[in-house]
């Protein structure tokens, strides 16, 4: 009889403790929920880079793209198509609302695992705020993949302790998400996390292997979909150009170029050429040749073996404490100090380690991509073996003031820009709706195109000097193959109209696109008119031969 009731009364402390789980996690979705909403309602969000507008473009065709593709360039196919099955709500493109949702489920993982983890609810109400208030008010997809990827370490790191199956199946979930945002930060950040995985009790547990090899088939699976996705014909020009274009707008190879006067001219290339390179410009298929790209980059040798390398990685490493990052680098460095041990210590090792040596190959100072490192420096302590050290007054003070301080800053920042992009989109209604040229960055689409609401220039359409130029997408592709390609209008009497901030004219049009001009066109760049409103200028432009 007593065996009987002490099982029943196992039973019963079993079944309550599920009961407070469930309502633990649920009050922390609940509180991630309520915290993103009002962030969203008393401040601004803002696209932190115009790449998740252009692939919000691309998802719903609009802007760059004249009709909606699941090819999102940026982002692994299955996550296009994801994107593209969310309805648009009150206004909200699918896309942001999946941007958000992202950003929900990091929130309520990451306080719901470090509550279950013994961090306290100080410590986890303060971390979850700091890792997630910028990355609302100013979304960005890299920054989503790598706080996913957080978010999956936090689960495994909880299944370590708890010991049950469906948390190592989560915890895979959200890292294959991670990897269909943004691959590159996932396997990143996975990396840095290495020394709190590789655990011997975790890789002797027989279920894990199972499931792991499941994330990697489904991650092989995913990467073949994406390749089969722009393997068409149509495709051709752009996979071709793609890889090489990234070493002269991402990796520096252009200004490297430009210090070897000798490589050019076996070439016959310009330093005005390759500054058109390095701004997107690959309208013109005799500048934009791939093979001949190549052939330069691969003449200069190893970008990490060039002078200017360990200057670079240098670069990187201080960025580590530029002004955007100081609200996590500080008590990062506190917590460190508090909840000291080896598997933190090698966390900072190997994140100092990927940071310079993304500095060295040409990628110094990327704000974005160091976020989740930063996030995953702060949670370190509180994942490793020493996390109740973490219970220190000191650490608890830090990670709050942390917090404050950068709600407050960010807050500040959203609602100044928040002004600022009003401005902007009222003076822009009257934008031709017909094609119209965009440079590279020229023009302020993170401010044109809010989070939360159509633009009002939505009909416009954008023939984009950019990532997408050669994209089968895209307004510029359409435009090309119609006969209306940027060098075709350009020689034409009307001429072609550009848009962009005035400083894109100073720097670029009068700069790089008049020696352009002149070099291969024997001719004079020639304004036909303009139209300025709010600092963004719409102008047209021909190159007129000399007489």
């Amino acid at each position: 009889m007593d065996q009987v009731l002490g099982a029943k009364y196992v039973v019963e402390r079993k079944r309550a403790a599920e009961r407070r789980h469930f309502w633990l996690a649920l009050a922390c979705f609940c509180g991630s929920a309520v915290y993103i909403a009002i962030l969203c309602h008393f401040c601004f969000p803002r696209w932190e880079t115009n790449d998740d507008v252009a692939m919000s473009m691309v998802a719903h065709g609009y802007g760059l793209a004249p009709s909606g593709s699941p090819n999102i360039i940026f982002s692994n196919v299955i996550w296009g198509y994801l994107v593209r099955a969310i309805p648009t709500i009150f206004g909200v493109l699918g896309y942001s609302v999946a941007t958000l949702a992202t950003l929900l489920v990091v929130g309520a993982v990451v306080l719901y695992g470090l509550l279950q983890l013994g961090a306290g609810y100080a410590a986890s109400l303060a971390a979850f705020a700091l890792i997630l208030t910028r990355p609302v008010l100013f979304p960005q997809f890299t920054i989503n993949a790598g706080l996913l990827a957080i978010a999956a370490i936090v689960v495994w790191t909880l299944y370590l302790r708890k010991s049950k199956p469906h948390l190592l199946i989560i915890g895979c979930l959200l890292a294959f998400f991670s990897f269909l945002i943004r691959s590159n930060e996932f396997f990143l950040v996975l990396i840095a996390a290495l020394p709190l995985m590789c655990r011997r009790e975790l890789l002797a547990r027989r279920i894990v292997w199972p499931v792991v090899l499941g994330l990697l088939a489904s991650i092989v699976f995913a990467e073949l979909l994406n390749h089969l996705a722009y393997s068409g014909p149509e495709w051709t020009a752009f996979n071709a150009l793609n890889p090489v274009r990234a070493f002269f707008t991402d990796f520096g190879a252009a200004e490297l170029l430009k210090q070897h006067p000798d490589i050019l001219k076996r070439y016959g290339y310009s330093p005005n050429d390759i500054d058109l390179i390095h701004g997107w410009f690959f309208v013109d298929p005799r500048l934009a040749n791939p093979q001949t790209l190549q052939a330069m980059v691969s003449a200069l040798g190893p970008l990490p073996a060039q002078g200017n390398a360990l200057s670079n990685a240098s670069l990187g490493v201080q960025t580590l404490w530029h002004p955007t990052l100081l609200p996590l680098f500080v008590p990062a460095v506190v917590l460190l100090v508090l909840g000291l041990s080896w598997r933190v210590m090698a966390v900072w090792i190997i994140c100092i380690v990927l940071v310079a040596v993304l500095g060295a190959m040409g990628r110094p100072g990327i704000v974005r991509v160091y976020v989740p490192l930063l996030s995953l420096l702060l949670l370190a302590p509180l994942l490793a073996d020493r996390a109740s050290g973490l219970y220190r007054i000191a650490g608890v003070y830090a990670l709050v003031i942390a917090a404050m301080t950068s709600m407050v800053e960010v807050a500040a920042e959203s609602r100044a820009l928040h002004e600022t992009d009003g401005q902007i989109r009222a003076e822009m209604i009257d934008i031709p709706a017909s094609p119209v040229v965009v440079w590279g960055a020229g023009f302020p689409f993170e401010a044109t195109y809010p989070v939360l609401q159509t633009s009002p220039i939505m009909a416009a359409r954008f023939y984009g000097l950019n990532a997408f130029t050669l994209a089968p997408f895209s307004v510029a592709f359409a435009e090309q193959k119609a006969g209306r390609g940027f060098i075709d209008m350009l020689l034409r009497e009307k001429g072609i109209p550009i848009i962009g901030a005035d400083k894109l004219f100073k720097d670029n049009l009068f700069g790089y696109l008049t020696t352009y001009c002149r070099e291969h066109h024997g001719g004079n760049l020639r304004e036909l008119g303009r139209m300025e409103r709010a600092g963004i200028v719409v102008s047209g432009w021909r190159c007129e031969a000399e007489r």
